[in-house]
């Protein structure tokens, strides 16, 4: 059971899809272990707007991530090789998260703070695109390693203008007293409607947020804890059902002892897949997503990760408030609907057991 603090205190959170697209990326750098039919990852991006009003009636804003940059291939030449080698991939911004927000009539200088949850080509976007009073934040050692940015520092993934001219600042949670859920966090606004977690494991510095949405009810923006929603479900907390209603899934209900058998696991109550190569401390990588499941046992917390596209048949974006999710059942609509990735591999375990 994740124990998160008590408050009446709450921020409204819009989920900004970018317009990005991206896919063709081998399953198995994102995933283990391999499914027939699932070879290539596809996904979105999404970006997040957390506004906070005090008792006094102020308006803070902060957002968590930027996503691709429209200009992605004037990063550091380094970057833009790497994501070029990765053979039949692609990644398609369509527009810097700035001009969404002023589409949105969000003024960009009413955003007090960029938060990276971590240093990677498509989650840092283009800072320089905000005026340089919106300090950006980053996680544990991120700042220390890359800081100023290329060319000045050749090996650095992200670049001198985005750092330039603005506070950049560096959580520390050595002597945080606060842990949720297994991880550390740190309260933002200092009043328990926002938090700052560290979640290490997928890159240096990796962090999530967990947002408070009503006074019991919370969103949990996971970035790239995992990539696609097999990495945590089912659990032991939260088993795959007798009888499973997908969409576009055939057969429909889709009994969930076939997607059991399905499972290398061959389990209702273990996750399909786990982390992938691509995780910079597979140690670390595996803790987080552990306490990361936790949460998505808990019926009052709804998990976006920033690239689950199964999640757009479903989920309401900017410029609507996602903060009555539990009310429209996003969490019970979308939790089994990433089994559509899984058709072939389905097919292939029916026709066994038919067989058999």
């Amino acid at each position: 059971m994740v124990v998160i603090p008590k408050s009446s205190n709450t921020v409204e959170v819009s989920i900004i899809d970018t317009g990005t697209r991206m896919g063709g990326i081998p399953a198995a750098i994102f995933t283990n272990p391999q499914i027939p039919g699932f070879t290539t990852f596809e996904g979105i991006s999404y970006v997040f707007l957390i506004s906070h009003t005090d008792s006094e009636g102020k308006v803070r804003r902060v957002l968590f991530d930027l996503g691709t940059r429209k200009d992605w291939e004037n990063m550091a030449p380094h970057v833009v090789q790497e994501t070029k080698s990765v053979e039949g991939a692609f990644l398609e911004p369509v527009e810097n998260v700035v001009d969404i927000l002023e589409r949105g009539e969000v003024d960009k200088s009413s955003i007090e703070a960029l938060i990276w949850s971590h240093a990677h080509v498509d989650h840092v976007g283009d800072p320089s695109t905000f005026p340089s009073s919106a300090t950006l934040i980053v996680g544990p050692g991120v700042k220390d390693k890359y800081f100023p940015g290329y060319p000045t520092k050749p090996d650095a993934p992200v670049l001198e203008t985005d750092f330039a001219n603005r506070e950049v600042q560096q959580l520390d949670y050595s002597s945080t007293p606060l842990s949720i859920g297994g991880l550390p966090a740190l309260d933002y606004f200092g009043d328990d409607s926002f938090y700052l977690l560290d979640a290490p494991g997928h890159a240096l510095g990796h962090l999530v947020g967990l947002a408070r949405t009503t006074p019991d009810t919370f969103i949990l923006f996971t970035a790239d804890v995992y990539h696609h929603p097999g990495q945590i479900r089912p659990t032991a907390n939260s088993p795959l059902p007798d009888q499973i209603q997908v969409p576009n899934l055939i057969p429909c209900p889709l009994p969930g002892r076939l997607v059991s058998d399905m499972n290398p696991a061959k389990s209702s109550s273990a996750p399909i897949l786990q982390p992938g190569d691509v995780s910079s401390d597979m140690n670390a990588a595996l803790h987080t997503i552990n306490a990361i499941r936790g949460f998505d046992d808990e019926e009052n917390v709804f998990l976006v990760a920033a690239h689950d596209r199964s999640l757009s048949e479903v989920v309401q974006t900017f410029p609507l408030l996602a903060n009555q999710w539990r009310e429209k059942k996003w969490k019970e609509r979308t939790k089994w609907l990433f089994l559509q990735d899984f058709q072939e591999a389905l097919n292939i375990v029916a026709l066994a057991t038919s067989q058999g």
